[in-house]
């Protein structure tokens, strides 16, 4: 029971508090989304703690999992022309608790829109909060925090170098031993934090959904 507990308090706690600049209108009109604390990933390090210190008996092995998949976003700006965002990512995880992953993933992205197309780089680390983790079905929350670089500068009035941060749910469907399929849908923002001053850093918000395959997992 007090892995559930644990994975429902960092879900709830992660969605209320994602790192970004303001707030914004969610596309689904689901209502407004704070998203201005930055505390985000101190949460998710004290998940960390927290997690081995209530399984200190060591009664779980823990194993590596590598996924590879693709990312398609849909930037939701009514005020300006709609980027559309390809990914392709390779994540290296190591599942720790029934409950937890915590890894990091490399990114190859590309922004286009009708002013502008720039390829990009990153990395970025990532939390895995598992609600269901059984043999043949896994649904979590997924966040996770990471840096882009780009060959043009991006959004417009932005810069070549951003941060980013993202959250949503993912599950994996077990296909044979050692295989899963990956599915789930994600929002990114990607802004530079104000490292060139306040006047460049124009925020960038989107949704998407990734499809992809995951290996190592043989329970």
């Amino acid at each position: 029971m007090r892995k559930y507990i644990i994975a429902y308090l960092f879900t709830f706690i992660s969605v209320q508090t994602i790192s970004a600049q303001y707030e914004w209108q969610d596309p689904l009109n689901f209502g407004s989304i704070d998203v201005i604390n930055k505390y985000a990933l101190l949460y998710n390090i004290g998940g960390v703690v927290l997690s081995g210190w209530i399984n200190n008996k060591k009664d779980y092995d823990g194993y590596w999992e590598a996924a590879f998949y693709a990312e398609y976003h849909l930037e939701y700006d009514p005020h300006d022309s709609t980027t559309d965002v390809f990914m392709g990512k390779a994540r290296l995880g190591r599942q720790y608790h029934q409950w937890l992953q915590v890894g990091g993933e490399a990114q190859l992205l590309k922004f286009k829109n009708a002013e502008t197309s720039t390829v990009g780089i990153g990395g970025a680390i990532y939390f895995n909060w598992y609600l269901i983790n059984n043999d043949c079905f896994r649904l979590y929350f997924d966040n996770g925090f990471g840096v882009v670089g780009s060959t043009k500068n991006f959004p417009k009035g932005g810069t070549l170098f951003n941060f980013t941060s993202f959250y949503g749910l993912g599950s994996s469907i077990k296909l044979q031993s050692g295989t899963s399929l990956k599915i789930g849908v994600r929002n990114m923002h990607l802004s530079n934090a104000f490292l060139f001053g306040e006047h460049r850093n124009p925020s960038f918000d989107s949704i998407g959904f990734h499809i992809g395959f995951e290996f190592g997992n043989d329970n």
